[in-house]
This record gives structure tokens, C-alpha cells and sequence, in this order.
């Protein structure tokens, strides 16, 4: 019989801030999980063998079609390594050779993805990015108890900024603490 670890249990990394913000990741680069103070900014907890819903992915197109492969936990062929304030994940995909960091505010309860492509083939390559990000914006148990009705409450836009460009902003319409709470991702 094999014996499966509580959530509890799992080897995580934890990246910290004094801004209340606390990022927990699998020791195989499987994002677990995003908080600030007590509330759960994604909405599905990473695991160990089926990785997170939260990823980056590296779309190659080639002859008319496009290859992906995810380049964060056990469904990435990603080295992962991790330092006090950042994770990185590295690797190989099509000839494009690719480091992927996640770096945290020292003090604001901020996060930033950095991410380095670089093509060793010798001929031009179409490559883009996506980036998926789960939202919950809630208490962990609040979201635990119910994926649906937190989803379902959660608004997103897009706005412009003059020096920045585009934001994509979400807003859980169900108040947490008394505060409607918010996010958003420069675009």
C-alpha cells in the first residue's frame, strides 16, 4: 500500500517578503501556491505529479502547426533550481534554449516573471509565450470549499497606461475581510 503525503507534508520552497506576500513552490518546480497575508491569490493548489493549471508555456510554430511543452513542473523536462528570493527554470525546447525566473519584490507584495529565449538552430524561429494564471483572490478556505462560486465572482479587464501599456486587472466581487481585492498583470 502506498501512503500519499497531506498537503502539509509536500517539500516546498517558500519565497517571502515583509509585504506579506508568500509564494510556495514543490521542490520538483511545481507551483504550489500564492498568498498575501491570508489570502490565496491563485485558485488551484499546484501537485506533485500533475504540476498547476498556473504555467508558462513555449509555443513553437512550425510547418503550419504549433509545438508547446509547459515549462514549469513534473509535465516540463525543466531543470528547477531556487535562491532565497527567486526560482528558476531552465532548459531546452526545438532548438530554443530558454531560463525562466520568478523573482520577488525585497518588500512589496510583488512577484515579477522574467523570461530568456534564445534560438541555437540556424535558421529563424516563430516562437511565442503564453502565460496562464488561475485567480482566487479569496481565503484558501473560502476557495477550497468552492471553485465554482469563487470563479464565478472574480471580474477582469484590461486598461491602458501611458508608460506602461496594457494592465489586466481581476477583482473578486465577493468581498474577503470586508475588501473587494484586486490584481493586476502589465501586458
Amino acid at each position: 500500500m502506498v501512503a500519499f503525503k497531506s498537503r502539509h507534508d509536500l517539500d516546498k520552497v517558500v519565497l517571502d517578503n515583509p509585504g506579506g506576500l508568500r509564494i510556495e513552490l514543490l521542490t520538483n518546480g511545481v507551483l504550489f501556491g500564492i498568498y498575501h497575508d491570508q489570502v490565496m491569490i491563485n485558485q488551484f493548489l499546484g501537485y506533485p505529479l500533475e504540476g498547476n493549471i498556473q504555467n508558462i508555456y513555449l509555443r513553437v510554430h512550425q510547418d503550419g502547426r504549433y509545438i508547446f511543452t509547459s515549462l514549469m513542473g513534473p509535465l516540463s523536462s525543466s531543470g528547477f533550481r531556487y535562491y532565497s528570493n527567486s526560482a528558476l527554470w531552465y532548459g531546452i525546447f526545438q532548438e530554443i534554449t530558454y531560463q525562466c525566473r520568478l523573482i520577488i519584490h525585497p518588500e512589496e507584495p510583488i512577484w515579477f516573471w522574467n523570461l530568456t529565449l534564445n534560438n541555437t538552430s540556424s535558421s529563424e524561429a516563430d516562437i511565442d509565450v503564453i502565460y496562464v494564471q488561475d485567480i482566487g483572490l479569496s481565503h484558501e478556505s473560502t476557495i477550497r470549499l468552492n471553485e465554482a462560486y469563487c470563479s464565478q465572482y472574480v471580474d477582469h479587464t484590461v486598461l491602458q497606461h501611458p508608460q506602461y501599456g496594457y494592465a489586466l486587472c481581476a477583482r473578486q466581487n465577493q468581498p474577503c475581510d470586508g475588501k473587494l481585492l484586486g490584481c493586476y498583470k502589465v501586458l
